[in-house]
């Protein structure tokens, strides 16, 4: 392989990182939007998914990737997806039940969450400086969002 493609290809996912950030930042706004408009969490859920699997298959047809899935994955492919389920449905609703701002920082603990428990899971002390990071990140997020802790 060239350098050509490989630079391609990096391009690519760079794209499709910068993509997936800045449609997942529009969800909690429009979110709100549809609820504010009388949409119900159901349907707001349902909508995400579809919209999700409609673009999944694009993706899947444009790199032209085969559809089958190992035997070996599936077990793997199939707790992933209970759980993105399972995230999609929670956070959508939250957005019925709680100010965009509130639920969206609630959801971003998950950086500090993963900062605490990894070093747990790979039997590693906690670094200072990632807990530090982590800290500092949800603390902009905070200031940034100014959520409103009122109900």
């Amino acid at each position: 392989m060239t350098a050509l493609p490989r630079l391609r290809a990096v391009h690519k996912g760079r794209l499709a990182a910068l993509g997936s950030a800045a449609s997942f930042g529009t969800v909690a706004p429009l979110a709100g939007l549809a609820y504010t408009q009388g949409a119900s969490p159901g349907a707001v859920v349902a909508a995400r998914l579809l919209f999700g699997l409609a673009a999944a298959a694009v993706t899947v047809a444009l790199l032209n990737r085969p559809w089958q899935l190992p035997r070996s994955e599936w077990r793997g492919t199939l707790v992933i997806a209970v759980a993105w389920i399972v995230v999609t449905v929670a956070y959508m609703a939250s957005f019925y039940y709680i100010p965009v701002s509130l639920a969206v920082l609630i959801f971003f603990t998950f950086p500090v969450q993963i900062a605490l428990v990894t070093p747990l899971v790979h039997g590693r002390r906690w670094e200072a400086i990632t807990l530090t990071a982590a800290l500092m990140a949800f603390i902009g997020l905070a200031l940034a969002l100014g959520p409103d802790l009122g109900a």
